[in-house]
């Protein structure tokens, strides 16, 4: 059995590959008051601004503990991207990083994608007592509905040595 923690990012601000703003460093702070970062053993974060500046205050927070400044961060795009979403006039689009819009049914992300087994990358190359910082599209694609993750809340993944056995409970 393998205990892995999830942290998504909070609101961030407008534009491409934005960091979070006021609102959202706020959300972060809180939540980090309600986690322990004792057994933390792997960082693994998203590559976009957001992700960066969660960790960082996460990271901030924990100073005094000092457990996830002798842990060396991974990055990886399957936990978030650089790429952003804001609502258009005629819908949901998704920035790219040069500021491109891109119709949402036009951007092919996690959700939905042939070959991307999320479950399987968590079961072969997460360690046991990770913490990812990511965001909702992470945590949705993993419930089955890209609608199910929510922003500034932590997790816990459990996965069994069965493949089937593998559950993601919000922790408050």
């Amino acid at each position: 059995m393998k205990t892995i923690w999830a942290v998504t990012h909070g609101k961030k601000a407008a534009g491409t590959n934005p960091v979070l703003n006021e609102t959202g460093v706020n959300e972060i702070l809180q939540l980090a008051k309600k986690l322990s970062m004792d057994s933390i053993k792997q960082i693994i974060i998203g590559t976009g601004a957001r992700f960066i500046h969660t960790y960082k205050i996460l990271l901030a927070q924990d100073a005094g503990n000092g457990n996830l400044q002798n842990i060396d961060p991974k990055y990886s795009p399957l936990l978030g991207s650089a790429d952003s979403g804001d609502r258009g006039e005629t819908g949901w689009n998704v920035l790219l990083t040069d500021g491109t819009a891109v119709p949402l049914g036009n951007y092919i992300g996690l959700n939905g994608t042939p070959g991307i087994d999320l479950w399987k990358f968590l079961r072969e190359r997460v360690e046991d007592g990770a913490l990812l910082v990511t965001g909702r599209e992470l945590i949705g694609t993993l419930m089955g509905s890209v609608d199910a993750g929510k922003s500034a809340t932590a997790y816990q993944i459990t996965i069994g040595d069965e493949p089937g056995d593998c559950h993601i409970t919000e922790v408050s």
